[in-house]
């Protein structure tokens, strides 16, 4: 891959990026895996991991719905307080 400037503006072989591409430093990662650096700043990776051990309410109608999904999850939950996500009121015909 090429970077500039911190940023990785092409992808390749290393054949491709050599013949179109000159740097000041080469890194040769002996065939492994190069994944970009996972920086979030607002914590996307861990909101989504413990989002696995909430109950899911996307795509609920209505409160009620919200209420009786989170009554079926009580009875196996992980955890000893309840968690949900993802409802949205706006969807609902009573807001």
């Amino acid at each position: 891959m090429a970077i500039s400037d911190g940023k990785i503006i092409a992808i390749g072989t290393n054949d491709e990026i050599l013949k179109e591409y000159e740097g000041e430093e080469e890194l040769n990662a002996a065939g492994k895996t190069i994944f970009p650096g996972f920086i979030d700043a607002h914590c996307h990776f861990t909101g989504y991991a413990t989002d696995l051990w909430k109950c899911s309410l996307t795509g609920t109608s209505s409160f009620d719905e919200v209420i009786d999904k989170m009554v079926a999850y009580s009875k196996a939950a992980p955890m000893e307080w309840l968690y949900g996500r993802g409802w949205d009121q706006n969807d609902w015909d009573v807001k």
